[in-house]
């Protein structure tokens, strides 16, 4: 059977081992840990101590290999790489012995004056990242020093912080100093007290903070009132500024846009977490969730050979999904969202149905279908017929553009803004005369008009 020496040194170096581990660790073994370079490690067990690397472990566990694993203060209170190890070698019914020293959270919370102070624990080799409205307790004496250095990526490198090291230190005692000078020490314990909420306006956490503090008792007034519904116009405004920014290329109005859109997604989540619905850990957990299931020949086993199969396998998948969770479609039809604008609606429409051969032959059968239509609004008596006629006639117009590979919605868009254009232009003209379009004659207009086609292209011919 094999067997996993656990091993935890004396924080302050004082405990020799004790001569049944020393004969066990002199034997030809591997020896691992995730901080083999701090000095207790080096003083006790020598150079020969290899750093404990995820493929390394899981190597030395497939091949039924003794070896321990170095620790400073205990192994499964101080070290969560070192707990970790422990579930997957007694689970794979390894003997597993554990030699631990004090813990360095005994002498810790016998030295920091934390008191009933909230904090976060994070122990050893387990990642960093900044704890919400809560200080961060940080064992560092086991974690190797580039995960220490990810405290920088959370914290400003001026936060002042506490620390503790043991090692060569006549004394255990606190220092207080500013982050990035703590980390350069390379502490044993590090205490990062809690950091203002409005210190990190970058951070994905601070804007949910903000948006509960705006719906708390005490917070804003019209924010308090909004609900999902109240929401819905706002949301599609939103988006409809984040088209017209790319629309446009303007990069500077794009970010702003897109953190406008992106509040909307806090707001309904944030309403939805009071309401018990749901949390924003919840929707980021759900996309993420289904971009990896979707995504096999990224995060799992199966190829694709162009983004045509990967659309393809994406929405087999969808389907699978729809049908496991008892989502069952009665028609083909459902998956298209109704907010949709009519004309992207239309077009999505007819490309659901030619998956199923619903389709024109050809797109000069698509265009004799449209001629049709125009002929029927053309002979339409009432306002009834035309407003039937009028529905027919874009709905064909959409499936044209679908034998033609366009995006009906964009062209349309792009058509506004060319319209937008050229009439600016046309008012331009007519302020800096002196006058307003509405005293011009039709004739007048319509000579302006292609003198606002000619001034709004570029060079080319092309329009603007």
């Amino acid at each position: 059977m094999p067997r996993l020496l656990q091993l935890g040194l004396d924080p302050g170096g004082a405990s020799p081992l004790s001569e049944a581990v020393s004969a066990y660790l002199d034997r030809s073994i591997a020896l691992i840990a995730s901080n083999p370079r701090h000095p207790i490690i080096r003083k006790q067990c020598g150079g020969i101590v290899q750093e404990a690397r995820p493929a390394s472990m899981q190597g030395l566990l497939e091949r039924g290999e003794d070896f321990a694993y170095i620790a400073v203060g205990h192994p499964l209170l101080d070290d969560g790489c070192a707990r970790e190890l422990h579930q997957q070698a007694t689970k794979a019914g390894w003997k597993v012995q554990v030699e631990a020293a004090p813990s360095l959270l005994e002498q810790v919370y016998a030295t920091l004056a934390l008191g009933s102070d909230p904090h976060t624990v994070v122990s050893g080799s387990e990642p960093i990242q900044r704890a919400a409205e809560t200080g961060l307790l940080v064992l560092a004496a086991n974690a190797p020093f580039c995960l220490l250095r990810e405290t920088m990526r959370y914290y400003p490198e001026t936060h002042e912080v506490e620390m503790l090291t043991f090692a060569g230190e006549p004394s255990l005692g606190i220092r207080r100093m500013l982050l990035g000078e703590a980390i350069a020490y390379r502490p044993d314990v590090l205490y990062i007290p809690p950091l203002p909420n409005l210190a990190r306006l970058e951070e994905p956490a601070t804007l949910r903070w903000i948006m509960a503090r705006l719906r708390a008792p005490d917070g804003c007034p019209w924010d308090q009132e909004q609900t999902h519904q109240t929401l819905k116009k706002h949301l599609l405004e939103e988006t409809a500024e984040v088209l017209d920014a790319l629309d446009d290329a303007d990069m500077d109005a794009l970010r702003e846009e897109l953190g406008d859109l992106l509040l909307q997604v806090y707001f309904q989540a944030q309403i939805a977490e009071e309401q018990g619905d749901f949390t924003f850990d919840d929707v980021v957990r759900g996309i993420s969730e289904k971009l990896v299931r979707r995504h096999p020949h990224v995060f799992g086993d199966r190829a694709v050979g162009s983004a045509a199969q990967a659309l393809a396998n994406w929405e087999s998948i969808k389907q699978e999904e729809h049908a496991a969770q008892g989502k069952e479609r009665h028609s083909l039809l459902d998956g298209i969202p109704r907010s949709l604008s009519g004309l992207a609606a239309a077009q999505a429409i007819g490309n659901t149905v030619a998956k199923v051969g619903f389709d024109w032959p050809a797109i000069q059968d698509a265009m004799a279908k449209l001629r049709e239509e125009m002929d029927e609004l053309d002979a339409a008596e009432t306002a009834e017929q035309r407003f039937e006629e009028l529905g027919d006639v874009l709905f064909v117009m959409a499936q044209v553009a679908k034998w033609l590979e366009v995006d009906a919605e964009e062209a349309l868009r792009a058509s506004n803004s060319k319209f937008r254009r050229r009439f600016a232009y046309m008012e331009a003209v007519a302020r800096d005369a002196g006058g307003d379009l509405g005293d011009y004659s039709f004739e007048k207009l319509d000579s302006l008009w292609e003198e606002a086609k000619l001034a709004t292209s570029n060079p080319w011919g092309c329009p603007r």
